[in-house]
C-alpha cells in the first residue's frame, strides 16, 4: 500500500517535473525517515540480485521540500546502486554545515570515466548497462531526474570517481533553518 501510495506521488511529480514553471513543494521532510523507507522497500530487489543493503540510522535531518521528489531521487540512486553492485549497498543520510548529504554507495566497478562528465545528462548510460544481468531496458534518465530534483531543490548531486572498485553518489540539499540552527547549537554546546 506504501509503495502505491509512493508510486501516485512519483505519477504527480513526474508530471510536475515536466512543467518548467512547477515549484517545488514546501514540506519539511526528514530524509533520515525516508531513508529508512525507501531501503525496506527496496530490500527485496537487492535480496533478489544478493545484495545486502545496508541503511545507517541517526537523528532527523530536516529539508524542506517536496516529499515525492526527493523520494523518487533517493530511491533511483539506491536502485542505481543495486544494479550495479557485487554484493553490497549503503545508504546514509549526515549533515555538514548547511546541508544534509544523502550517499549512496555499492562495491560494483565504479563509474566508467569515459561516462562521468555526462552522468546526469538525460540519456547517458555505461557500458556496463549493456552486460546487466537484468534484462530491463534502461534509458539513461534516471540519474538524470534525479539532477533535475536536486536542483528543484537548491541541491547538487555528484559521482566520485574512484580509482578502485565502487561508486560512491552523494546527493546535497540545504537543510531547513530549523535544523541548521539545531546543529549549530549542538556543536557550540560540545
Amino acid at each position: 500500500v506504501e509503495d502505491t501510495a509512493a508510486l501516485a506521488e512519483v505519477l504527480d511529480d513526474l508530471l510536475l517535473a515536466a512543467d518548467p514553471g512547477s515549484e517545488t513543494g514546501g514540506a519539511v521532510v526528514d530524509l533520515v525517515e525516508m531513508a529508512r523507507q525507501v531501503a525496506a522497500s527496496a530490500t527485496s530487489a537487492a535480496a533478489a540480485r544478493g545484495i545486502t543493503l545496508s541503511c545507517t540510522d541517526g537523528p532527523a535531518v530536516a529539508v524542506v521540500g517536496s516529499r515525492a521528489a526527493l523520494r523518487r531521487a533517493m530511491t533511483a540512486l539506491v536502485d542505481n546502486a543495486i544494479r550495479h553492485a557485487r554484493s553490497e549497498v549503503r545508504l546514509s543520510v549526515t549533515v555538514a554545515g548547511r546541508r544534509a548529504l544523502v550517499d549512496v554507495c555499492d562495491d560494483g566497478p565504479g563509474v566508467d570515466p569515459e561516462i562521468l562528465p555526462r552522468l546526469f545528462e538525460r540519456f547517458a548510460s555505461g557500458l556496463a548497462d549493456q552486460g546487466s544481468p537484468d534484462d530491463r531496458r534502461r534509458y539513461g534518465i534516471g540519474l538524470a531526474l534525479v539532477g533535475e530534483v536536486a536542483a528543484r531543490h537548491g541541491g547538487t548531486v555528484a559521482a566520485a570517481a574512484s580509482p578502485g572498485p565502487g561508486a560512491s553518489i552523494r546527493l546535497t540539499l540545504p537543510l531547513t533553518y530549523r535544523q541548521f540552527q539545531e546543529n549549530s547549537q549542538d556543536r557550540q554546546g560540545s
